[in-house]
């Protein structure tokens, strides 16, 4: 009903039918509305790791809990505008929704009593299915009756499933009195609540048990969507947008970044204290040299001069030898003559 860009989606592989075709469950959801959803979680403080869809959170809260019971199940996922209808038998599973809710009992009663919404609701929750004037929601209960059962013959005929042995009871609108005994009358099988706790550990000192168990049937999908946490789900999709994804990886990367900038600003501290540490030891030692200079300069001027006194002496001497040496030179010089002249 929308561009494939403007939506969230994700899917899941069935498998294959007997005639060999793969089945496919696609779930999609508009990128605007997960985002309007996204938005007001973390409004709350609430950061949204993913985004389920109230089916596939069912399946894995009735996989978790009801994972071991023999026979074919079926689950009722009663709203406020739609009936989620759910199979379940083996390792197989199938899914239908059906447009008609809870409200759609109190707009038919209203607008045949002519009372107000709000009034025909309270009477609904008071009085359930029949009241003193008759079965007021009996219309909206068959056609809800006949969908059912055409659910259940494709559930048999096209998927090859059996007759469901039991029926559960989920969401807001199954605590409508007389509910459970409309619909083993009309489905001729058990009808029990489902209970999403029955694999979960619950802190029995904080947690008042006998309220809960109260409203036990409204968490099938919270349970469902909670453990996707802490165990491996048979459905797992994820209709995160595109750019609620990338916000995601951003935020999961943050703590890298953070200690990527601490280790550059260490590493920039650790060379700015190195070089300051290296600095004033160069000045230490400089200032230690001078008081050495101060200490040595007068003996050096006094070695300079003995050096000086050493140096006029040297040049003396070598003076001295070179007349010495120089005495001979005439009688050298007559002797040759002399040997010339013979």
């Amino acid at each position: 009903p929308f561009p494939l860009e403007e939506a969230a989606w994700d899917h899941y592989t069935m498998g294959m039918t007997k005639s060999g075709e793969v089945e496919v469950l696609l779930s999609a959801l508009k990128s605007e509305v997960a985002d309007g959803m996204i938005k007001l979680a973390k409004a709350q403080g609430v950061n949204v790791e993913l985004v389920d869809t109230a089916q596939a959170a069912m399946v894995n809260a009735f996989r978790f809990n009801y994972g071991d019971i023999e026979g074919c199940s079926m689950v009722l996922d009663i709203g406020a505008k739609t009936t989620h209808v759910l199979f379940f038998e083996g390792e197989k599973f199938f899914i239908r929704t059906i447009n008609i809710g809870a409200n759609s009992i109190t707009q038919e009663f209203a607008t045949e009593t002519k009372m107000r919404f709000s009034q025909a609701e309270e009477i609904k929750l008071q009085k359930g299915l029949v009241g003193l004037g008759g079965a007021y929601a009996e219309p909206v209960m068959t056609r809800m009756h006949v969908q059912l059962k055409q659910t259940m013959q494709f559930w048999q005929k096209q998927q090859g499933g059996s007759n469901p042995v039991r029926v559960f009871l989920h969401g807001g609108a199954a605590i409508m009195p007389y509910l459970p005994e409309f619909l083993a009358e009309k489905l001729q099988m058990p009808i029990e609540y489902f209970n999403p706790f029955i694999g979960v550990d619950i802190d029995q000192d904080t947690v008042d048990v006998a309220e809960l168990e109260k409203v036990g049937h409204t968490f099938g999908r919270i349970v469902g969507l909670a453990i996707r946490e802490v165990a491996n789900c048979p459905l797992e999709m994820n209709l995160m947008p595109g750019t609620a994804r990338i916000q995601q990886d951003v935020d999961r990367k943050k703590p890298y970044f953070y200690g990527a900038a601490a280790c550059l600003t260490a590493a920039v501290w650790a060379g700015v204290y190195f070089n300051i540490t290296v600095h004033n030891a160069q000045k230490q030692e400089i200032t230690e040299l001078d008081g050495l200079i101060e200490v040595y300069s007068a003996p050096h001027s006094e070695i300079q001069t003995e050096v000086g006194k050493l140096e006029d002496l040297k040049k003396e001497a070598e003076q001295f030898d070179k007349w010495i040496s120089e005495r001979f030179l005439w009688a050298e010089v007559l002797q040759a003559v002399r040997q010339s002249m013979i």
